[in-house]
């Protein structure tokens, strides 16, 4: 039986600096709650969840859930298709590499769009496996990258998780590349050894 609960993840504007919206406020009602299929209930907000009935039915998640920051910049190539990020947050410095799958650039619906993945590689070697969607307005260069992590290696293996930036990106026709500059929030979840 599905569940019609989804996991929400969201990043205000506060000031001059992106924070998360109640995404860390409660982890217990913000992050799904088992991810191993068996259990697909998830808990979208408190509203979802009104009573401690409710939420006392759906299991924990078998892992430990790490909170993360994302602060980064990222560089994509429409013509070799290759793509590279570097940042800072939870995870210390990062550099990635990786590919476009696609980049679509529509002037008429003032709309830029690309996705694709990256291995993230930590300052000690330890990698995360991480795919990305990013859509922006191409008139305000404003919009959104959502980023899903699949996998891993060392301390990160086997680890999970979603995570949504904020970004400003630019796209130069003559050249066909694209830059961002995002910052963002999400959550890892590394299986308990």
């Amino acid at each position: 039986m599905s569940s019609k609960h989804q996991v929400l993840l969201a990043v205000e504007q506060m000031e001059d600096r992106c924070t998360p919206s109640a995404v860390l406020a409660d982890a217990r009602t913000h992050m799904p709650l088992d991810w191993d299929g068996s259990n697909a209930a998830q808990v979208r907000s408190r509203e979802d969840a009104p009573d401690m009935k409710s939420a006392a039915r759906v299991r924990a998640p078998r892992g430990h859930v790490i909170p993360i920051f994302m602060n980064f910049s990222c560089f994509g190539d429409a013509t070799t298709m290759k793509a590279s990020a570097e940042g800072t947050g939870v995870l210390g410095p990062w550099t990635a590499e990786g590919r476009l799958d696609s980049v679509r650039i529509d002037p008429v619906a003032d709309r830029g769009d690309f996705r694709g993945a990256i291995t993230v590689v930590t300052a000690n070697g330890d990698q995360l496996f991480v795919s990305f969607t990013t859509q922006w307005r191409l008139s305000t260069g404003k919009g959104t990258e959502t980023i899903r992590v699949t996998g891993g290696t060392g301390q990160y293996a086997g680890a999970i998780g979603h995570g949504i930036a904020a970004c400003t990106i630019t796209f130069d026709p003559a050249t066909s590349t694209i830059r961002c500059n995002c910052v963002g929030v999400g959550f890892l979840i590394l299986p308990r050894r």
